[in-house]
């Protein structure tokens, strides 16, 4: 809808405001008025009334004292001159502070004018009359003080009271005038507070016409017609039709009728989408159920192959300690194999001295067997030599046969030590060949050992990895299990939710379905 370039706030604003002028002018060109009568009653009272109750009391006690002193003058006695006196003195005093009172005021030229003279003329008399004749009085100088009242007293207690006269005939007058000033004004006050009045109500009204005819233009008809449409639309009824002026298309009326057009295409939207809705809420709460219960059997197997993976893992676990402890007994094993090839080295390296030093000895006793040889020649030769001798060299003889005893005893000795060398060295030889073949075999078996030791050690290393793998399988089944059971509660919850979402579609299928569109 297009605003207005006055909107109703606006107008209200401008309203508020024009009425504030009005009330504003009024009120001030009211105290204005006040305020200026107030001065002119003030004027009137403290200027005029004032004044002229002081001149008239001037003239009264004027009057008064001039009347005592004549008297007192005419028809003497001392008690009633005392009495003259005092009360002559007294109003003296009086009209002296009355007099200054009233020139203290503010006055206008032509009566500052006639102040003074009042007050020249006053003093005149005071000083040239009332003083002298009390003085005689005083004196008891009647004489005199009948010449001085005569001469003095009387012409300008005259004079006096003509002023005074004047002064209150002026008092008078500008009383009037501030009178008809006053008048004046408070008629003034009186046509412009009507004239205000008058351009305000007339204003109001121009605004109150202008806002009924613009909120008239902007509902589009009666408030009560749009109030009926509005109820109508709340109810649910958007099949009523809109009665719009033609060429209308800002008002509140066309765009109530183009709210309930664009609703009645939106719930009728509503109400088959809500119909599709509760259909596949519907399907989607059986698809659903048939799948938390898929999903719970899955579960199911997967917790059953959890335990199995336990008990797998628990085996291959044990399966991995027996082949840790075959490894460090093939690991001894093989220690002990390799301290018996080295005393097997050992052994043979010893048989191979042994028959060395056995060779060096059947040398050793080829030598013996050698010198006892020679031994028994050079026995023989000794015998023969000792034979030819005679009975000289029969000593030498025995000695001989002595010695060739020794040499064939020695012989024979070497022999046998040569046989039982023969024969240590065939033993050391076969002793030797055996030892060799034993070392042979225990390097054989040493080989066989470290092919076992590596063999266990990699089926370790085999055993750890498949503990690992099965531990990290048994992990992985382990959090397939909880993602399933996750699953299976999200299913179920998926399942409650689509159930819910059923019951919530069937509710706005329910809720849309009050609502009336046109066919």
């Amino acid at each position: 809808m297009k605003p207005s370039r006055f909107t109703v706030k606006g107008r209200l604003y401008a309203l508020f405001a024009v009425v504030v002028s009005v009330l504003v002018a009024v009120g001030g060109i009211g105290l204005t008025g006040v305020e200026r009568t107030d001065d002119a009653l003030r004027q009137v009272f403290e200027g005029r009334a004032k004044a002229l109750q002081r001149i008239s009391s001037i003239d009264e006690l004027v009057a008064k004292t001039h009347f005592a002193v004549s008297d007192a003058v005419l028809d003497p006695s001392a008690s009633k001159t005392e009495a003259v006196l005092a009360a002559s003195a007294s109003n003296l005093q009086a009209i002296d502070a009355l007099l200054r009172e009233y020139r203290a005021y503010p006055l206008e030229a032509d009566e500052r004018v006639l102040a003074e003279r009042f007050a020249a003329d006053w003093a005149l008399l005071r000083d040239k009359g009332f003083a002298p004749t009390l003085g005689y009085l005083k004196a008891n100088n009647l004489s005199e003080a009948q010449w001085v009242v005569t001469q003095a007293l009387e012409p300008n207690a005259k004079q006096v009271k003509t002023e005074t006269a004047r002064l209150r005939a002026l008092q008078l007058e500008s009383a009037q005038r501030e009178y008809d000033r006053a008048q004046t004004l408070a008629h003034t006050v009186q046509v412009l507070v009507a004239v205000c009045i008058v351009v305000g109500i007339a204003i109001v009204a121009a605004l109150c016409w202008a806002m009924a005819s613009e909120l008239f233009r902007q509902l589009g008809g009666e408030p009560a017609y749009a109030a009926d449409i509005a109820n109508a639309i709340a109810e649910g009824d958007l099949s009523v039709q809109v009665q719009v002026k033609p060429g209308d298309t800002h008002s509140v009326l066309h765009a109530m009728q183009s709210m309930r057009e664009r609703l009645a295409v939106m719930i009728g939207t509503i109400q088959r989408a809500a119909a599709g809705i509760s259909h596949a809420t519907n399907e989607i709460a059986s698809g659903n159920a048939d799948l938390s219960a898929r999903t719970e059997k899955h579960a199911t197997g997967i917790q059953q192959t959890a335990n199995s993976m336990e008990q797998l893992a628990a085996t291959v676990r044990a399966n991995a300690d027996h082949a840790r402890e075959a490894n460090v007994l093939a690991g001894q094993a093989s220690s002990k194999a390799e301290h018996g090839n080295e005393a097997a080295t050992d052994a043979i390296s010893r048989m191979h001295s042994l028959s060395e030093r056995s060779q060096k000895i059947r040398s050793i006793t080829s030598v013996i067997e050698g010198i006892a040889f020679q031994t028994n020649l050079l026995a023989l030769n000794a015998a023969v030599e000792a034979a030819r001798a005679g009975q000289s060299g029969r000593g030498f003889a025995v000695v001989a046969q002595e010695v060739r005893a020794l040499a064939h005893r020695s012989s024979e000795a070497a022999k046998e030590i040569t046989g039982l060398i023969n024969d240590v060295t065939s033993e050391v030889d076969g002793g030797s060949a055996t030892v060799e073949r034993a070392g042979s075999t225990i390097v054989d078996m040493l080989g066989s050992v470290k092919r076992v030791a590596a063999l266990i050690d990699e089926i370790s290393h085999a055993s750890d990895e498949q503990s690992s793998g099965i531990a990290q399988i048994n992990r992985a089944v382990s959090q397939m299990d909880e993602v399933t059971q996750h699953n299976a509660l999200l299913v179920q919850k998926a399942a409650a939710a689509a159930v819910e979402l059923a019951d919530e579609a069937a509710a706005l299928r329910d809720a849309v379905a009050i609502f009336r569109v046109a066919a």
